[in-house]
């Protein structure tokens, strides 16, 4: 089986490419593992590596090296592969995704992630794309928004971008248009609401437990909704 470590070196607070790679080769190249390292350098570069890695036909285990982007991207690429399992190395702004699985620093030893298990897991598809954690609609809807600007700006994401796009979700976004309906019931008659998640991860924002009963191989969507309420 081939190793390939896709690393986003805008993932974080700042680029840990070097320290990554060769915390990689110690426990690759002691095992005499057939491994490689792959740094993206633009939005869909991880996707896209992923993607080559897959189509190649070998038997080949993914790690993606960054934050919740990194890893979506790298299942966009990887899904409906059989030759391919994925794994991740978190090291973003919030790293949600793994909070489910036991939080980030379970992922953190690369030696036990090369030797770790397998199990299946469920995505969320949305137009030709793909979510492996959570859909959202309406007020976070806005703060997402407003962290992805703050970071063209910045170059990362942080505490503070999420705190700024709340506060601005509080100004724009507190009474939204939109009818939810799940298994053929309508949720909000009168098609409005603060926010809708639909979940298969538990987690957002680094710290919002969003959806506490989801789970990501149970092959259901939860759909956590928040009709219209003060902002008080």
């Amino acid at each position: 089986m081939k190793h390939i470590f896709i690393i986003n070196p805008a993932a974080g607070k700042y680029d840990r490419t070097e320290e990554f790679s060769g915390k990689i080769a110690a426990a690759c190249a002691s095992r005499g593992l057939d491994y490689a390292i792959h740094v993206s350098e633009k939005p869909g570069d991880c996707r896209d590596a992923a993607r080559r890695a897959a189509e190649a036909g070998e038997e080949v285990r993914l790690y993606a090296c960054g934050g919740d982007g990194t890893i979506n991207e790298v299942f966009n690429g990887a899904v409906g592969q059989k030759n391919v399992s994925v794994s991740c190395y978190p090291c973003g702004s919030g790293n949600d995704f793994v909070k489910a699985f036991g939080g980030a620093e379970l992922f953190l030893d690369i030696a036990k992630l090369i030797t770790a298990p397998t199990r299946k897991l469920d995505l969320l598809k949305v137009g030709d794309r793909y979510s492996n954690n959570v859909v959202n609609f309406g007020f976070d809807t806005t703060v997402a928004i407003t962290i992805n600007k703050e970071r063209d700006k910045t170059g990362h994401g942080g505490k503070n971008a999420y705190t700024k796009g709340v506060v601005t979700a509080l100004i724009k976004s507190m009474n939204n248009r939109c009818t939810v309906i799940a298994d053929g019931e309508t949720l909000n008659p009168d098609g409005k609401l603060l926010l809708c998640t639909l979940a298969n991860g538990q987690y957002v924002g680094g710290s919002f437990k969003c959806a506490p009963r989801s789970r990501s191989d149970d092959g259901l969507i939860d759909v956590c909704m928040i009709k219209p309420i003060s902002r008080l």
